[in-house]
């Protein structure tokens, strides 16, 4: 998003209204899917967290591990690239952190 608003994008100043969404909580979450027990509430949470387009895609006639399946596990599914994509972020941010503490553990300097 943010490089939709730098000066050299096309669409530079075309965008009036930016909305910083952040995840739902565990409770706003839960809304989404009432028919659930508490113990499903909180396992369909520790999969599809706070998102809102994820949690709408729960179906309510299928299982916990149905909707997992269906909508992560299986070739083809939804959001299965949500979770390479995902992988991919986190990796990079631990991969950065060892470039760091390498450059540290080594005694590298640079002058501010």
């Amino acid at each position: 998003m943010k490089a939709l608003m730098e000066r050299q994008n096309p669409l530079y100043g075309r965008i009036d209204l930016t909305l910083n969404l952040k995840p739902m909580d565990y409770y706003d979450s839960a809304l989404f899917y009432p028919e659930f027990s508490e113990e499903d509430k909180v396992r369909l949470f520790s999969v599809f967290g706070g998102i809102s387009y994820y949690n709408r895609l729960i179906d309510a006639q299928k299982s916990v591990r149905e909707n997992i399946i269906e909508l992560i596990a299986s070739s083809g599914a939804r959001l299965e690239n949500e979770v390479a994509m995902y992988l991919n972020s986190e990796i990079s941010k631990i991969t950065r952190v060892l470039h760091l503490n390498m450059f540290v553990i080594t005694g590298y300097s640079f002058k501010l």
